[in-house]
C-alpha cells in the first residue's frame, strides 16, 4: 500500500513540476 501510494505522490509531483516547467518554458 505504502509503495503504491509513494509511487501515485510521486506522479502528482511530477505532473506538477511538468506544468510548471512548460510554464516556464512557453514565457521565454
Amino acid at each position: 500500500q505504502g509503495i503504491v501510494w509513494n509511487i501515485f505522490s510521486f506522479d502528482q509531483f511530477g505532473v506538477e513540476l511538468g506544468k510548471e516547467l512548460a510554464k516556464n518554458y512557453l514565457k521565454k
